[in-house]
């Protein structure tokens, strides 16, 4: 065989070796310092070809001073460039704190929040970056009828006309007020806006807008949280709800959806659907914690597209702090639903904050897995996640940021970190000694026991079957669509569960016991 002929042979080798590589086929949990950037953190993550490009905040100066800050990293997450950014108008960026990234036609990429212009003021800010992490141009969008502050959280493309429509918040007059309300604002391509539209909550002062998504009808899906008031007395639960709000081209309401539960509660983030309807990620307070918290669990919320609820589920324990961040789906139907949680106190007066991943099926919502993420292993330290992205190998990659307390010692830096399909993160790049690069978890709830759960008859020509499982389980039905079609608890071992005014069909019926461990049997109704 010749030099040439062989060199052609090795040739597609290396090209695949060398794009398994830039596709960032790697693994790693690490933690950067940027200078001259003192505390520092990450916002958003988005691959690239060559690696990741993250996006966040960091001080530089006077501690209170935020600038915007762009790093790249290569495929083994080191550090390969950063900028700082400030606002021309003052050297601080108050609250800097943005959503995702979202990748343009040409290579770069678009980002969404807003610019402290004192400590009391701020506007909301478009950044248009070029591919290479230079800003093409910034818009800024002033608060109207007197306004403090207009804060952004988000923003979407879109198709249509290659523009884009922005969500967050603005402080209603007068200036003493703690009101706010929900915005949207909607501009051309170039950032210029077009409209803006305010919503509010019947009966609530308080809003706060998480994240706008472009709906298949050219509308938009608005994902918040509402309270009656930011202030709460000792003794009572501080009632915040999730609020979804859908609009259409000209962001005129068509309908909207709460969560109505007594507790905290909040929609972060939404998808569209490819065979209609929508999901909605958030978080979901289960019970009151004195003096005015409560302990939430993460949610996941299917809705058609009329904004019906079809159904809903609760992951991972109920903790104090625990938050969704993001909501993506994925090429096969799964969802994955990323934020935070905290662990048990190790002692009183601690909390140590962990970034957290759950993945479920988008078609009922079963839970698959769940990860947690650490860098530092000591009890106090808390490590949040702010964006939580899949990379086009099938993995994810994570960034955020984390407060350090003893025992652990270190700089305030960016933590970036990269994982499998199965969310599990392996050694890889220059990992410090000694640091556990294995996250935490749980393991999968076990079915109970398969004779002491039975239904008959099956199928039923009536539509009347009989459960018998344990004392206290909880069931729920779903048609083929995924629509739950009943729910209730079993009140003895046996139940009669009457599905009589219901189609004639294939049903999935699902046991939950007190345990937690749950199981799916199939129930036709002739």
């Amino acid at each position: 065989m010749t030099y040439t002929r062989m060199l052609r042979r090795l040739l597609p080798l290396l090209a695949l070796a060398l794009s398994g590589r830039a596709l960032g086929q790697t693994y790693f949990n690490q933690q950067h310092p940027l200078e001259p950037a003192g505390y520092v953190g990450g916002s958003a993550v988005l691959p690239t070809d060559s690696g990741y490009v993250v996006v966040g905040f960091g001080t530089a100066g006077s501690p209170y001073a935020r600038h915007l800050v762009v790093a790249y990293f290569d495929a083994l997450g080191q550090p390969v460039r950063h900028r700082l950014f400030a606002h021309r108008a003052g050297p601080d960026l108050y609250g800097c704190q943005s959503g995702p990234l979202q990748r343009l036609p040409d290579g770069g990429f678009a980002m969404a929040g807003s610019v402290g212009l004192t400590g009391t003021v701020s506007h909301g800010q478009l950044w248009r970056f070029a591919p290479g992490g230079d800003t093409l141009w910034t818009r800024t969008y002033p608060p109207t009828d007197s306004g403090l502050f207009v804060r952004l959280a988000q923003h979407t493309r879109v198709p249509a006309d290659g523009g884009f429509a922005l969500i967050g918040d603005q402080r209603r007059p007068p200036r003493t007020r703690e009101a706010t309300d929900l915005l949207l604002i909607r501009t051309d391509r170039a950032g210029r806006e077009r409209w803006r539209r305010r919503f509010r909550q019947p009966g609530h002062e308080y809003h706060l807008g998480w994240q706008v998504v472009a709906a298949p009808d050219g509308g938009f899906v608005l994902c918040a949280y509402s309270a009656p008031t930011t202030a709460v007395p000792l003794g009572r639960p501080f009632n915040g709800d999730g609020l979804v709000i859908k609009t259409d081209s000209v962001g005129q309401e068509q309908w909207r959806y709460t969560f109505a539960t007594p507790f905290f509660d909040a929609a972060a983030a939404a998808v569209c659907l490819p065979g209609g309807g929508y999901l909605i990620g958030g978080q979901w307070g289960a019970h009151y914690l004195p003096p005015t918290n409560s302990a939430c669990r993460a949610l996941l919320v299917r809705l058609d597209a009329q904004g019906r609820e079809l159904w809903r589920r609760t992951y991972g324990p109920a903790r104090f702090g625990a938050e969704t961040r993001g909501l993506y789906l994925l090429a096969d139907g799964t969802a994955v639903l990323a934020g935070v949680t905290t662990d048990p106190p190790a002692r009183p007066g601690t909390l140590a904050v962990v970034a957290s991943a759950v993945r479920v099926c988008a078609a009922t919502g079963d839970s698959l897995w769940r990860r947690t993420y650490r860098y530092f292993s000591g009890p106090n330290t808390q490590h949040y996640l702010r964006d939580f992205a899949p990379t086009p190998d099938g993995g994810f990659v994570g960034t955020g940021f984390i407060h350090l307390a003893p025992p652990d010692v270190g700089p305030q830096s960016v933590w970036p970190y990269k994982t499998d399909a199965k969310g599990y993160v392996e050694a890889g790049g220059a990992p410090p000694p000694a640091v556990a690069c294995a996250p935490l978890g749980v393991a999968p709830a076990t079915e109970p026991e398969a004779g002491r759960v039975a239904v008959w008859p099956n199928p039923s020509a009536t539509g009347r079957f009989t459960l018998r499982a344990p004392a206290g389980a909880a069931y729920t039905v779903l048609d083929a669509t995924g629509r739950r079609v009943a729910a209730g608890r079993l009140r003895g071992p046996e139940t009669e569960l009457d599905l009589s005014g219901l189609p004639a069909g294939v049903y999935a019926l699902r046991l939950t016991g007190p345990d937690g461990r749950s199981l799916t049997r199939r129930i036709v109704r002739q």
